[in-house]
């Protein structure tokens, strides 16, 4: 095969990318919401993050949802031995250990009930009626 050939293969294929890049700029933000959607949330999450790392020129730039932090902090606890072949792979993209790390020391863990729980519990406790609140699962008027 000739040179001249190659090039208008060449030539041909770069038109097809072209081509296959305007149809796919074409597909509205709503309509993938909506195909989206089909999925379960977890499956939902990935795919998202997959979308945003796919946006990003490289894995320093990246921003993660919390869902997606919290399910990749599920993942670690499992498995470090998967998580880093999954990571190292890029399988998924998944933040580093180190970030992981970061996450879990902006937690507070503590013992006992917390003031948000109890707050939480007496905005419920004021929307229900007297009998529910006493512990009663029936009206006995």
């Amino acid at each position: 095969m000739s040179f001249f050939f190659l090039h208008l293969q060449l030539d041909q294929k770069l038109e097809d990318i072209a081509e296959l890049k305007a149809r796919c700029a074409k597909i509205e933000q709503s309509s993938l919401e909506d195909q989206l959607k089909k999925f379960p949330r977890e499956q939902q999450e990935a795919i998202n993050a997959c979308l945003m790392a796919a946006k990003c020129k490289g894995p320093s730039g990246r921003r993660y949802s919390n869902d997606w932090i919290l399910e990749c902090l599920l993942l670690r606890i499992k498995s470090k031995k998967a998580y880093l072949h999954i990571r190292n792979h890029n399988i998924l993209p998944l933040p580093t250990l180190k970030t992981l790390q970061e996450y879990l020391n902006k937690l507070d863990p503590s013992y006992g009930f917390s003031l948000e729980t109890l707050t939480l519990m007496r905005a419920k406790a004021l929307k229900m009626e007297a009998w529910q609140r006493r512990g009663k699962f029936f009206n006995a008027t």
